[in-house]
């Protein structure tokens, strides 16, 4: 808000907040609050990130590490573009989540399940295009393994509901997300992790989590994690 005044009152000097801390703000609010302040002062405007060295000891926690930073500031960056900031990386990891929810809305409620659902109406026209004695198959091909044939055009559309309706995010955002859960009484989780690359997800949550180690099974793939996340 003191930024937006002095865009106000000023014409040459730069403006940007300094230092954002990610684990403090969500990266649309941060990149909606960026545009603000950039449309009022076009071309001075600059933003600092940090591990928040102070700004999260004074909350109890220690400094984010570099890569966590890193995601945050390329997350607001495509959001400054208009892009999609769920990267196809996301979308293959946590899609057959949110499309097995698009399934299980169809197979209770019909099409007043996922028709006022983003690109719902388009899904369930592709799917009722298939051969009736077939269409079970066609709807749950890939369940919570991988985005099947007609959930690949769903996502285009669903993508922004990744953050609500799973446990998506850059690793800071996980890991508050989780220690929210372990204050409101969450003492156990059960994470399924999907996608081509299994053994990273694993890692990723585990490091979100707080999870101190997991033991390597055959050719380094991740296997029993040896220890429970902090605070759960």
């Amino acid at each position: 808000m003191m930024l937006a005044l002095a865009a106000g009152r000023t014409r040459v000097i730069g403006l940007g907040p300094a230092t954002l801390v990610p684990s403090l703000r969500h990266p649309v609010v941060t990149a909606a609050a960026l545009a603000t302040l950039a449309g009022l002062a076009p071309g001075r405007v600059a933003a600092a990130f940090g591990t928040g060295l102070t700004g999260r000891l004074l909350l109890g926690e220690r400094p984010l590490r570099w890569a966590e930073v890193e995601e945050y500031v390329a997350v607001v960056r495509a959001l400054l573009r208009g892009e999609d900031a769920a990267g196809p990386r996301a979308i293959a990891a946590a899609g057959p989540a949110l499309a097995a929810a698009y399934h299980a809305f169809y197979e209770s409620k019909g099409a007043d399940g996922v028709d006022t659902l983003p690109g719902g109406r388009e899904w369930r026209a592709a799917v009722e295009a298939v051969e009736p004695s077939r269409r079970h198959q066609a709807i749950h091909d890939g369940h919570l393994i991988a985005l099947g044939e007609h959930d690949q055009a769903l996502l285009a559309r669903a993508a922004p509901l990744l953050t609500t309706w799973t446990l998506t995010g850059t690793g800071a955002d996980i890991g508050a997300r989780l220690r929210a859960l372990s204050s409101a009484g969450i003492t156990e989780i059960a994470y399924q992790p999907m996608g081509p690359d299994i053994p990273r997800e694993l890692t990723a949550f585990a490091r979100a989590a707080g999870i101190t180690a997991v033991d390597a099974g055959p050719n380094g793939t991740v296997g029993t994690v040896a220890a429970r996340a902090e605070g759960a």
